[in-house]
């Protein structure tokens, strides 16, 4: 059967630690099926968001085109896949906006031009310090 097809090849990817039978949402006439797959790694480790991604990307594409399905990878650890992606391509507008709010909050206290500039560079160093850049400076350079 397809379903079965499914669950093998799904087996054999590596980094799949097992697949569970295939469930269907009714008995008679089924539209959708689930299976959960386990990953060998825990779910925040890098390798099991790299799972997740090569899933998404041509083993799941080429079971949808050759069986004509429309299969989907979901669960907590796919969401939280998407939602460190959504957040990593949205991080720097994040920054932007601290940064606006700063200087435009300092310049309504202060009504000074060179306090908000000051404060937008502390705030710059503040933030580089917390993603790390102080320790690459002073580790490679």
């Amino acid at each position: 059967m397809a379903l079965q097809g499914v669950a093998s090849t799904l087996e054999e990817i590596e980094g799949v630690a097992g697949v569970s039978r295939a469930v269907p949402n009714r008995s008679q006439h089924p539209t959708a099926v689930l299976w959960k797959v386990t990953p060998e790694t825990s779910p925040q480790d890098n390798a099991t968001a790299d799972l997740v991604r090569d899933l998404r990307g041509d083993i799941i594409t080429g079971l949808n085109a050759a069986m004509g399905t429309d299969i989907k990878v979901t669960g907590p650890v796919a969401a939280n896949v998407d939602f460190s992606d959504y957040l990593a391509e949205r991080i720097f507008y994040f920054f932007g906006a601290v940064l606006l709010i700063s200087f435009l909050f300092v310049i309504v206290v202060f009504r000074s031009v060179l306090a908000p500039i000051k404060a937008v560079v502390v705030d710059l160093l503040a933030i580089g310090a917390s993603c790390g850049v102080v320790v690459a400076v002073f580790q490679w350079g």
